[in-house]
């Protein structure tokens, strides 16, 4: 299961417009929610319409990830200062707690704005486009 992609949807799937790496190194000082004082750990992130989760960490308060995610930047947006472009949504990513018989826990979360990373890569082909790439 470790690095298990669930994309949701289906059907006809839109042209890549790049796409986005994301690394997810490590948690801390997660809560221990079992019953020996630790948690079956791993992150959920989900990202334009589409879901994906890193492998479960058994009996860890620091997991440590280390896993790498391609994203495809899909969608009919022109550009990125197109509204439907998948670098103006926010990426939401949750630590949960696996649990066998009852629901998993939710142990904390975090909503990542892209709006920085879009500025910057606005920046960047602007800077492009102006010198022909050249220093």
């Amino acid at each position: 299961e470790k690095g298990a992609e669930t994309g949701e949807g289906g059907g006809k799937s839109a042209p890549s417009r790049g796409t986005l790496r994301v690394c997810l190194i490590e948690a801390s000082s997660v809560s221990g929610v079992k019953w020996h004082g630790r948690s079956d750990v791993y992150a959920h992130m989900r990202f334009a319409g589409s879901a994906y989760q890193t492998g479960v960490l058994r009996r860890n308060l620091n997991p440590w990830f280390d896993q790498t995610f391609d994203l495809p930047l899909e969608g009919e947006a022109a550009g990125l200062e197109d509204p439907s472009h998948p670098l103006r949504s926010r990426m939401k990513l949750c630590l949960f707690n696996r649990n066998v018989v009852t629901p998993d826990d939710f142990l904390g979360g975090v909503i990542l704005d892209l709006a920085g990373l879009r500025a910057r890569v606005l920046e960047q082909e602007s800077a492009l486009a102006g010198d022909g790439g050249g220093a």
